[in-house]
């Protein structure tokens, strides 16, 4: 019998790859430049989408209806979670010398991500509404939820676009802004999320499949590397400045 790899679990493989690449980024952010609090919030970013890649693959290789529900409603939160730490991100970035936003940014930030916690939580406990107008009881092998989204589900996916939105504008603020800190950095860092932005939206309008070139590991991968080097540039160029300087 000849062996073969399901074209389905193939699909898998860019959340596989996602899922490892960015829980390296993670770690070796922290232990390149774990004191600066812009690469601890890259590291937090990083951290949860590993997290979220990781719960869409265990949803799809879930054989059990309680399982896949668990595994989809965690990822909700979480990537709320994803916009709001992408959000302190971009704000530490611009704004090194300040400890924290507003409160009223905090709640801005931690509320809604807090709110779609708990209506996870309850569709896990059995009170779907929340989160799902409506649930299949079907259990398709290699496949997601069947289920339909509830107007709160597509108000957090607007929320999550919101605040992307609004990183992107801090972030062109300080790329554009004559004689601002960093501003080349800026500038790459701007361009991870306009291009995982468009992505998204493309993703969104034309529903992508999960091995498509629209699907969001690669795009993500490709913003994540955007961001390392917007983010550690500096210490690239100083160490290439350095050596050539050594070497004269």
């Amino acid at each position: 019998m000849d062996a073969f790899i399901p074209s389905d679990i193939i699909d898998l493989l860019p959340y596989i790859a996602s899922t490892a690449f960015s829980a390296g980024l993670a770690v070796i952010a922290i232990l390149n430049d774990g004191k600066r609090r812009t690469v601890r919030w890259f590291a937090v970013i990083m951290a949860l989408e590993a997290a979220w890649a990781a719960s869409f693959i265990l949803e799809v290789f879930s054989a059990r209806m309680g399982a896949k529900l668990l595994w989809d409603a965690f990822h909700w939160p979480v990537m709320l979670a994803v916009d709001s730490a992408i959000v302190m991100f971009a704000f530490t970035y611009v704004t090194p010398s300040r400890k924290s936003p507003s409160p009223p940014v905090i709640v801005l930030l931690a509320a809604p991500v807090a709110f779609t916690a708990v209506a996870a939580a309850l569709a896990v406990a059995g009170m779907t509404g929340p989160l799902y107008e409506r649930v299949g009881r079907t259990v398709m092998p290699f496949a997601e939820l069947a289920a339909r989204p509830s107007p709160f589900v597509y108000g957090v996916i607007l929320y999550g676009y919101v605040l992307f939105a609004a990183a992107c504008v801090l972030l062109a603020r300080n790329a554009f802004a004559k004689g601002a800190d960093r501003s080349r950095g800026a500038g790459f860092l701007l361009a991870g999320l306009a291009i995982q932005l468009a992505a998204s939206i493309v993703d969104m309008l034309f529903r992508a499949s999960p091995g498509s070139l629209w699907s969001p590991p690669l795009w993500t991968a490709i913003r994540n590397v955007l961001l390392a080097y917007g983010l550690f540039n500096d210490r690239l160029v100083a160490s290439l400045s350095k050596d050539r300087k050594s070497v004269v």
